[in-house]
């Protein structure tokens, strides 16, 4: 198992109710697992992606990452970050090197990459964030728009080529193209038989991308299983979520024939069952 957390509790240092983050929270992360972590404001989920990576250390409860503790510091903790690489929320906002190919190179200088290596996976991971390096590598990070420092600061951590993504609302601030991009990123880094954790309210891009869905409520965990939980409405409203548009609309499809075991997780699966049932 990749991370097993057990029955992990967090407090904020600043908390003066000395209200809990999070209470409770038992869960395990296979490597692979594509899930996305879902739940409304203030549920939990910033806080349990900073756990996973060892940015915070649990009030009460254990942290492990392939059977054993998370370390505060050393040769552990590197190994841990370089294998699980996490976007957070604002990213876009902590970029700080003079150029955009330095700012992708970072990470890869910082654990001692061969300089041949730094530049080939820089540069191969700008492309793949739809940043040409020919056209944007030597541009200073804060020419660029605040989407495009979104993709940089994603760009920075594929590089590196993690086992395992945490991402803090990556498609925040992302145009229809940027979201589109974000898509065939993580198809691909999917299909390499890697893993994500995703925390989104996009929960359309959520629903598409993983097969897998925790619920936080109020800092406790509340479901932990398929995303047919995705088609269940009032559940979802129960916690303070709205259905996916596609769910929504999927299920106000007058007269389409369609059995409640029928169910579409993306567009163009919608489009196949729609002309499946025409043509039936």
């Amino acid at each position: 198992m990749l991370f097993t957390l057990d029955n992990i509790s967090y407090v904020y240092p600043e908390s003066l109710s000395g209200e809990k983050s999070l209470d409770g929270v038992s869960l395990e992360v296979a490597a692979g697992d594509f899930i996305a972590l879902i739940g409304e404001i203030g549920s939990g989920k910033s806080t349990l992606l900073k756990l996973l990576v060892g940015l915070l250390k649990p009030t009460e409860g254990k942290v492990l990452f392939e059977g054993a503790p998370i370390p505060a510091k050393g040769k552990r903790l590197r190994e841990v970050r370089r294998k699980v690489g996490m976007v957070f929320q604002f990213a876009e906002a902590q970029v700080f090197e003079s150029s955009v190919l330095n700012e992708a190179a970072y990470g890869l200088v910082n654990y001692d990459y061969p300089r041949e290596d730094i530049t080939a996976l820089s540069r191969e991971a700008l492309g793949m964030v739809g940043l040409p390096p020919e056209r944007f590598g030597g541009k200073s990070p804060f020419e660029l728009s605040g989407g495009e420092r979104k993709r940089l600061a994603l760009a920075s951590i594929m590089a590196l080529k993690p086992d395992m993504l945490l991402l803090d609302e990556p498609a925040a601030g992302l145009d229809s193209e940027g979201r589109n991009m974000l898509k065939s990123v993580l198809t691909a880094h999917r299909s390499a038989g890697k893993g994500a954790v995703l925390v989104s309210h996009d929960l359309d891009l959520s629903m598409e991308l993983c097969p897998k869905v925790i619920v936080l409520h109020e800092g406790r965990k509340v479901y932990d299983g398929g995303r047919d939980i995705f088609y269940d409405v009032q559940k979802l409203r129960s916690w303070g979520l709205e259905a996916p548009e596609l769910v929504q609309a999927w299920n106000d499809i007058p007269g389409r024939g369609l059995t409640p075991v029928v169910k579409a997780f993306s567009l163009s699966e919608a489009k196949i069952l729609m002309q499946r049932f025409k043509n039936v």
